[in-house]
């Protein structure tokens, strides 16, 4: 599923790129490139990485806290169980006295 979205991703990029070339909207957005410093270029790139790395993260975190949610839920449900099994113990051996 990871490996279709990323490869559907890519094949957007290249179907808007070929788009832009087709109708002369891309050679001037490669000179404004150009014409930006290299240090300008080497900013924007380490925003892109940035909130592509928050997202990515963010993501496995709320995987990990998904996880140790459904972890605690079943700790519950066991410990319910035992007191449900301990009360009917209880219960049958109240009954035979």
């Amino acid at each position: 599923m990871k490996r279709t979205k990323r490869s559907l991703f890519l094949i957007g990029v290249i179907l808007t790129l070929f788009v832009l070339q087709q109708f002369h909207l891309l050679g001037p957005v490669i000179v404004q490139i150009e014409n930006l410093p290299w240090w300008g270029i080497m900013v924007v790139l380490g925003i892109l990485f940035s909130g592509y790395q928050a997202f990515t993260l963010s993501r496995k975190d709320k995987a990990n806290d998904d996880k140790w949610v459904e972890e605690q839920g079943n700790v519950y449900i066991k410990r319910m169980e035992m007191e449900k099994a301990k009360r009917q113990a209880k219960e049958t051996t109240d009954a035979i006295h």
